[in-house]
């Protein structure tokens, strides 16, 4: 068994592969350095496909898109297509992390910065992750391994699992109020 997280970008996708008994297997950023277009996903299908071929993946989580980030959505878009038309390839079923609630899980934190983020892996696994890309692929991995064993006592990352394991149903409107008003 193998727990895959991905954070994609468009300039470093993060792709940490983790055992089931938490051993790292991979860690590795993928950089497509000058590459654009076509070129640039056809590079990140291929190397990702390289990374988790190896491996009978049980479950891949990949972070969630920033929908408050300015520009280049589309291509955001085209990357995080990419990535899940591989994930899917290799039969992996996907869990989308949201970004707070994988600094949550990471750091305690859903606001934590890169900093934090790298600095908690390194406290709770003893990993020391210079690339942030990587530490959040890291952190993904994480999240896969204990959505599917539930392996942990900690409580932010008992709560995150959660919450993706039973999605909150969005609040309904208030109704609406009927009071009449006489003059």
């Amino acid at each position: 068994m193998a727990f895959v997280g991905v954070d994609q970008s468009l300039r470093s996708t993060g792709v940490a592969v983790i055992g089931d008994t938490e051993e790292l297997l991979e860690l590795q950023a993928i950089v497509p350095d000058g590459l654009t277009g076509v070129s640039r996903l056809l590079y990140i299908r291929d190397e990702l496909q390289r990374i988790i071929t190896p491996y009978k993946i049980t479950l891949a989580t990949v972070e969630g898109y920033a929908y408050d980030a300015v520009g280049r959505s589309f291509d955001l878009g085209e990357v995080g297509g990419v990535v899940r038309i591989v994930l899917g390839d290799a039969e992996s079923p996907i869990v989308v992390v949201a970004p707070a609630a994988l600094k949550k899980f990471v750091a305690g934190n859903p606001q934590a910065s890169k900093e934090q983020i790298r600095a908690a892996i390194q406290r709770k696994w003893k990993i020391d992750i210079e690339n942030n890309d990587s530490a959040d692929a890291y952190g993904l991995a994480r999240v896969a391994l204990t959505y599917a064993t539930l392996r942990s006592k900690d409580r932010n990352e008992l709560e995150v699992v959660a919450a993706l394991k039973s999605p909150h149903e969005k609040p309904k409107p208030p109704a609406k109020s009927r009071t009449k008003i006489s003059v």
